[in-house]
């Protein structure tokens, strides 16, 4: 993100519109199962959502894309930052303090629960934090000693 000022680059074009496309598709199936309590499925949809956006990383390869066209970059951060946005909604039934970290991270300063089930668009120039690990590895050392 220092390419872009560590801020959300300005970009709706196509690669955003698929993006938002298929989180809207997502959030639509994810609340049909979590009504049903199909939870494990809701995970699986969730799960095809990340999956989706490492195919879009790969595919558009922004850390080649900076070199060639700068445009064309900030379009794919948008559209990836789109997908994290909305994986952080998704996720937070079942990782509410995960989701709430990650909402931090994208630059919101208020509470994740005060916007809603839904798809948000990232204001483009929002400043973004320095980005830190949700998650700390788990070193299988350390988890035989727990056991």
């Amino acid at each position: 993100m220092r390419n872009f000022d560590n801020q959300v680059p300005e970009a709706r074009t196509h690669v955003s519109e698929i993006a938002e496309a298929k989180a809207a598709e997502v959030f639509e199936t994810v609340r049909g199962l979590l009504e049903a309590c199909h939870f494990k499925n809701a995970l699986r949809e969730i799960m095809s959502l990340t999956q989706f956006g490492n195919r879009l990383l790969d595919e558009r390869a922004p850390w080649r894309q900076i070199k060639e066209d700068r445009e064309e970059c900030a379009a794919t951060i948008y559209g990836l930052l789109t997908l994290i946005n909305a994986v952080k909604m998704l996720s937070y039934p079942f990782l509410p303090f995960s989701a709430e970290q990650l909402h931090g991270l994208l630059g919101y300063t208020d509470d994740l629960l005060t916007h809603g089930w839904q798809i948000e668009r990232l204001v483009p120039h929002t400043p973004l934090p320095t980005p830190l690990p949700l998650f700390k590895k788990i070193d299988e050392k350390e988890e035989a000693q727990t056991v």
